[in-house]
């Protein structure tokens, strides 16, 4: 008699090189189920458990029946993923990236958890259900950069639709969430408003800065107070537009001091003064002097500046 784990060998070969179960005989305890073609008086007699006009048919990922290796009704194994909900024993065994977790089918929480369940993930749009979250939804990923595992909240094209006082830094409104792309534009997306922020990432001219948090949203990140650091350390020196001034240079969300602000970057003045910074670049920027409104850019618009005068706005960043 063949033993059960050469009888599953035999029907995955079978049915990998004819896309059919071979017929065979199995055995679980003292009862013997009937081969596929067999006679049948019930599901309960047959090793498929499919009894149609009371002849026994082989196993299928059609069939309305959980069988072979499947990890329920016709999916998971040799049968393909799984919908959310369903029964699984490996991520593989979920559908559409989806997490296996204590035996079922689940929306993943993250990019980085994606990452984390299924490596070699490539950068694109995928769904995710951060904790807490009603339902799903659809995000970018870069899973390439920075050892992957990034979630885009937002972007900006530079005018002045995010600007510092833009409302959407704060509110609970959505702009261009469609716009799932890398291109640039200004949206800003449910991931804002939902995810969980650990570490926020900015990108401006291709130079990638990050800041760490408590497990906070970015709309409650910048609802709140300036965080910020007297630190230069990662400031990207030398190139033309990243005009600062010598004192007061700081780096953070919400900078706090006039006449020069950014959302999420740097900023400093010429004088040993931090209550009227004419320096600011980033994401958010707003020049209470000269009434300059970007999105994204540069501002540097009094003495000392290391590269002249700047003022403009940048075609696209993100974070």
């Amino acid at each position: 008699m063949r033993t059960l784990s050469q009888l599953v060998a035999l029907w995955v070969a079978a049915a990998l090189a004819a896309c059919s179960v071979k017929p065979a005989t199995f055995m679980l305890g003292d009862g013997q189920f009937a081969d596929a073609s067999q006679a049948c008086a019930m599901t309960q007699d047959c090793a498929s458990g499919v009894c149609q006009s009371n002849v026994c048919v082989a196993a299928s990922c059609t069939d309305g029946t959980k069988n072979s290796d499947e990890t329920d009704v016709d999916c998971g194994g040799f049968c393909g993923p799984c919908a959310v909900g369903k029964a699984c024993a490996v991520d593989t065994d979920c559908a559409a990236a989806g997490i296996c977790d204590t035996k079922l089918c689940r929306v993943p929480r993250s990019c980085a958890e994606i990452l984390q369940h299924i490596p070699g993930s490539r950068d694109g749009v995928y769904s995710i259900a951060p904790t807490g979250v009603a339902g799903p939804f659809s995000v970018v990923c870069d899973m390439t950069r920075d050892n992957g595992g990034w979630t885009l909240l937002l972007k900006a094209s530079g005018d002045s639709t995010l600007n510092y006082n833009a409302s959407a830094w704060t509110d609970g409104n959505l702009l261009n969430a469609t716009d799932l792309t890398t291109q640039a534009g200004n949206a800003k997306y449910q991931s804002f408003l939902s995810l969980p922020v650990t570490t926020l990432r900015g990108e401006l001219d291709g130079f990638r800065y990050t800041q760490t948090f408590a497990n906070m949203t970015a709309q409650q990140i910048f609802t709140g107070n300036a965080a910020i650091v007297m630190d230069y350390s990662n400031f990207n020196f030398g190139v033309p537009n990243w005009s600062t001034q010598p004192y007061c240079q700081i780096f953070g969300v919400n900078t706090p001091f006039d006449y020069a602000r950014t959302r999420f970057g740097w900023s400093a003045n010429e004088q040993n003064d931090c209550t009227s910074n004419d320096t600011a670049i980033g994401l958010g920027l707003i020049d209470n002097a000269s009434g300059n409104l970007h999105g994204a850019g540069y501002e540097c618009l009094a003495g000392s500046c290391s590269a002249g005068t700047v003022a403009g706005f940048h075609p696209f960043v993100r974070f």
